[in-house]
């Protein structure tokens, strides 16, 4: 009797394997693949990015099956993101923009400031082409692209939408920066404009801004204002 008892409850215990295995083995998969997500969303912060880990971290996957899949769409996309966010960083990094309002720049390029206007034209069309990329990189269909390239099943593409969609930690910092350099853009054309315009009004003498008028005088120290 004991013997049967044994043999039944072998047998149960092994069904039961059977059912709860494949379940458990889901459960941490699903699991560590929340956590990969984090870390490589997490490597994204700005301001401390460190490319060569960024790069080690996409190169590998931790999953298998259709989790590999949605880890593989996952790090597809932020590979092509981290390709746009270097080209970005790279323009903000160079600061094209602040040489416009330093002396030596008027000095070489004052009165009538033709080259820094045509240097104006070229940066401001550059980061609004940029501030569109980064709209559509960053948008939910471009997202749900690299998702729709894995074919994956109903299940596991909810569960990538989950994830990459719900975590965009590094978008509003992004479009903060890219918004503030457009702005500080618009006042330093300003400057140069009011400088242009009104350009028997001031003078330059020992390093230093001299206006001979006061109104022109408030309005050149309200933009410097704006702009600091």
């Amino acid at each position: 009797m004991k013997n049967k008892i044994v043999v039944v409850s072998l047998v149960i215990v092994v069904i039961l394997s059977g059912f709860l295995y494949p379940y458990l083995e889901d459960v941490m998969q699903q699991k560590n693949l929340k956590k990969e997500i984090q870390v490589t969303m997490h490597l994204f912060q700005l301001p401390n990015l460190d490319y060569d880990q960024i790069l080690e971290h996409l190169s590998h996957t931790v999953s298998k099956g259709e989790y590999q899949k949605v880890e593989e769409a996952t790090k597809n996309y932020c590979m092509d993101y981290l390709i746009f966010l270097l080209e970005v960083l790279s323009l903000l990094d160079s600061h094209p923009e602040s040489r416009f309002l330093t002396i030596e720049n008027i000095k070489q390029d004052g009165k009538d400031f033709s080259k820094t206007k045509e240097a104006f034209a070229q940066v401001e069309h550059k980061i609004t082409d940029l501030n569109k990329q980064y709209q559509q990189i960053t948008s939910e269909k471009k997202m749900l692209s690299y998702g729709e390239k894995q074919n994956l099943s109903e299940k596991y593409f909810d569960f990538y939408k989950t994830e990459i969609v719900g975590r965009k930690e590094n978008k509003q910092t992004l479009e903060e920066v890219l918004k503030r350099t457009l702005y500080d853009l618009k006042i330093e054309k300003q400057i140069i404009t009011l400088l242009s315009n009104r350009r028997n009004d001031w003078e330059l003498q020992d390093e230093t801004l001299q206006f001979s008028d006061n109104t022109t005088k408030e309005k050149y120290e309200k933009l410097i204002e704006k702009h600091s």
